[in-house]
This record gives C-alpha cells, structure tokens and sequence, in this order.
C-alpha cells in the first residue's frame, strides 16, 4: 500500500486552509496589500476558508465512522456484492452429504457397539434370540417382531429342521452403522462441525472492501499498521468462538479431515488433525489439534497396509466417536481426544 493519506492528514489540511484563509481575510482587512487586488485576495481567501472548512469536517465524519467500524465487539457497515459462505451453510452441507453416503469402508469399527447400538435403537431381535425363544420341547404361538412380522406355531418335535430353514434377512456391519448415523444426524444425538473455525469472513472482506473504496472514491488510505491490527482483532474474535466450541464439545461428535499419522507406543497409531484455528492465533500460539489412536490390529486388514505405508503424511478420515478429553486453555490442553467407534 502507498504511503497513506488518512483522515487525519485531510483535518489537518482543512484545519490550515482555514487558517490560512482567515490570514488572506485580515491582510486585505489591514490594508497591507493594494487595493486593486485587496478585493480579489478577500475572495479566494473566503474559497480557501469554506474548502478547507469542508475538507476538515469530512474528515472527522470519516475517521469518526471508520474508528467505529474497526473497533472490537463492532460489525463493518460497508456493504459485500457477495453472499459468504457462513459456517451454518458448512454444517448443513455436511450433513447433506453423511445423509447420503450409500455404503460405508470402515477403516476401523467397533463391531462389538455398533451391534449393540443399532439393536437397541432400532430394536430389531436377532437371530440368537429368537432361536432362543423357539428352541423348546414346548408347543405354542412363537411372536417376534422382525423386519417382517414372523408367526409361527411350533409342534414340539423335530425344531431342528423348521429352526434351520428359517432365513432372518440381516444387514451388513456397515449397512448398520449407517443407518444408525443417519438417524443420529436427522435427530441431532451427534455434533457436526467441530473440525470448522466458527468465522464469518463478511468481516474480513468488508474491511477489505472498506480500505479499498475509500482508496478510490476518497484518495483516503489507512496505514498498513492499523489494518493489520484491525484484522488481526477480527481474526481473535472468530478463533475465539470456536475455542470455545472445542472447550465444551461433550458427547458423539462426527469429524472428517486430514488426519496426520504417525506410530504410536504399544502398538498404536496416532492420527493427529491440525486445527484450522491455529491460523488465526497469530505467531507462537500454540496448535490446537484434534486427535484419536488406532491399535494397529484392530484395523480392517485391507486398509492396515495402507497406514503402515502412510507414516508421516495426512490422509482424510471421517470419524464417528466420542469426546474423550476436549480442549482446556486453562490446564493447558490444546488437543481435542476422541475415542473412535468407527473411522471411515
């Protein structure tokens, strides 16, 4: 940017034409001058009075509302052409997308709780129970609710057979899991989003916008120092929101991001994400990361080879888990842990 003309010069400037205006007026006032030219001295010292009279009450008008505008806690009143893309647009289009994922590759899963979850929320029985209910020397009306309502009557004798021809439609582990997910997203049981900065760029640009119109319209500049600053204010506030969005993530929270990976002890993989928040903390902040660790043999054998290959790089994840451990500024923790149930 070129060295600026602010607000400031243009007071200053309006402030010595009406000095030096009212100095033309009292010359020709005192006779100091010819009289053949006192009269046309007396009016240009007039013009020099209203003009600069004119360019210092500007002046203060414009730095008075720009010194507004850029302080914190204030929004910039200047008007963006485009429509910004706010996080709520991120979150939604997310969850337009897990909605409509058709089939899941798990990396990882948990078997063991995807089971028990989705047959506790969709409450459908399994195989083994209702084998337990049938398996009996006792005749009587057998009742199970299945994907389609089975009833049959048992004699008693010889269940073997009729048990072994019975074919219960099931669904994959997968197929599970995302069922499971999309009820959980349409009822809002988990959080979407903790991977995003919670910032309304309109700010940035509209004080982007503002330098630049006054630059052009006005022939008026802010010194680079002072846009620096006030951009620097805007980008705290915005870290600020979602640190304190990662400081009470609590529960199911849904994830996806370039994960780094690096070995672990103990036969572990850890899978760190760079927050995108470090950016806005300014330099030596500390990186607010997100993180999870992966036993090296519970992983799905044909992806083991791929991360045993892939130490040291970022490789997009998306992750299904809970909230171990969130981020505590206070104690001094920066790293948001989650316990993964499935990563995919």
């Amino acid at each position: 940017m070129n060295e600026p003309r602010t607000s400031i010069i243009w007071e200053r400037l309006g402030l010595g034409f009406v000095i030096s205006g009212i100095g033309l007026a009292a010359i020709q006032w005192l006779g100091w001058i010819p009289s053949s030219i006192s009269y046309g001295l007396a009016i240009t010292g007039c013009l020099v009075v209203l003009s600069g009279f004119i360019a210092w009450w500007g002046g203060r008008i414009i730095n008075s509302q720009l010194q507004r505008s850029l302080r914190p806690g204030k929004e910039l009143r200047f008007e963006v052409g485009d429509k910004v893309r706010t996080q709520t647009d991120a979150i939604e289009q997310k969850k337009q997308s897990y909605l409509n994922i058709p089939s899941i590759a798990f990396h990882y899963a948990d078997k063991q709780q995807i089971d028990n979850f989705y047959n506790d929320y969709f409450k459908e029985p399994t195989i083994e129970k209702v084998v337990n209910e049938i398996v009996s020397e006792m005749s009587g009306e057998i009742s199970a609710t299945l994907p389609k309502i089975l009833e049959s009557k048992a004699g008693g004798k010889n269940l073997s057979k009729w048990i072994s021809d019975i074919k219960l439609p099931d669904s994959s582990l997968s197929e599970k899991f995302r069922r499971w997910q999309r009820e959980a997203i349409n009822n809002d049981q988990v959080t979407l989003g903790l991977e995003l900065v919670d910032i309304d760029l309109s700010d940035l640009q509209a004080l982007d916008r503002a330098v630049l119109e006054l630059s052009s319209k006005f022939l008026l500049s802010l010194p680079e120092a002072d846009v620096q600053k006030s951009r620097s204010e805007l980008q705290k506030r915005a870290a600020e929101k979602t640190l304190i969005r990662l400081e009470q993530a609590r529960g199911w929270v849904l994830i996806e991001g370039k994960f780094r990976i690096t070995e672990g002890a103990n036969g572990f993989y850890s899978c760190v994400y760079k927050h995108p928040v470090t950016d806005y903390l300014g330099d030596g902040a500390k990186e607010i990361t997100i993180s999870i660790t992966l036993r090296k043999d519970s992983l799905e054998p044909s992806i083991a080879g791929n991360y045993a290959q892939s130490i040291g790089r970022a490789i997009p994840l998306t992750i299904y888990g809970r909230v171990w451990s969130p981020v505590d500024r206070q104690s001094g923790a920066h790293e948001l842990q989650i316990t993964p149930i499935a990563v995919y």
